[in-house]
């Protein structure tokens, strides 16, 4: 309940175990409901002003479904908000040119990378562990079957699947954040998940990446 307002959403694959559950297995499962749950909790007010220190748009009033992604937000601004977790913690607003050289190479401007911690380390890493588990066992472990997987002693890989009326995939390694949003321009029903929109998308991007650019 919000104000006079309910709110009533849906978990993924729109199944409800009534049983208690830990925040870890709700994230990695998708489970929306325990998702708003814990934003009302700690006040969706603060969770949005989170967002936004991450690089997320600054929203004028937040309501429930915020917990879940309902406000606008571009694909490049969600991945300057992944950068927070790939980090461990810091945010980095994105640099289209890193350097400007003059004809005899000369370096003329050499832009500073605009690097702040929105975070604590210890919660990004933490974080960071469950949306591993999100790749190995949750609504993105279909990247497994791709060839695709966390394996010890080898670059760890993350991220988190999203569907409404579009799909979304986020993902990163250490080194290396990519998000995928699939959807109509007219906020059409695309009528798919994330995980089989956005998702195959993001693995041939990042196979392809990690070949080139071994981490």
């Amino acid at each position: 309940t919000y104000g006079n307002e309910s709110y009533a959403p849906n978990n993924y694959g729109d199944f409800f175990s009534n049983k208690e559950i830990t925040l870890r297995d709700a994230l990695v499962k998708s489970k929306n409901t325990v998702t708003v749950d814990l934003g009302m909790q700690v006040n969706i007010g603060k969770v949005m002003n989170l967002a936004s220190k991450a690089g997320m748009p600054k929203v004028e009033t937040a309501y429930p479904s915020m917990a879940l992604g309902t406000a606008e937000a571009s694909p490049l601004q969600v991945a300057t908000a992944y950068t927070m977790f790939a980090n461990l913690g810091d945010r980095v607003l994105p640099m289209p040119i890193t350097q400007v050289t003059n004809g005899e190479g000369t370096t003329v401007v050499s832009p500073q990378v605009d690097r702040k911690p929105v975070v604590r380390s210890d919660v990004a890493y933490i974080l960071d562990d469950i949306m591993k588990d999100v790749i190995n066992r949750g609504t993105a472990a279909q990247v497994q079957g791709w060839g695709f997987r966390n394996v010890d002693g080898k670059t760890a890989l993350a991220g988190k699947t999203g569907t409404s009326r579009d799909g979304w995939f986020a993902g990163f390694t250490p080194e290396l954040v990519c998000v995928v949003y699939v959807g109509f321009d007219d906020n059409d029903d695309l009528g798919m998940k994330g995980s089989d929109s956005a998702m195959p998308i993001w693995v041939d991007f990042m196979q392809e990446a990690l070949r080139r650019n071994p981490q």
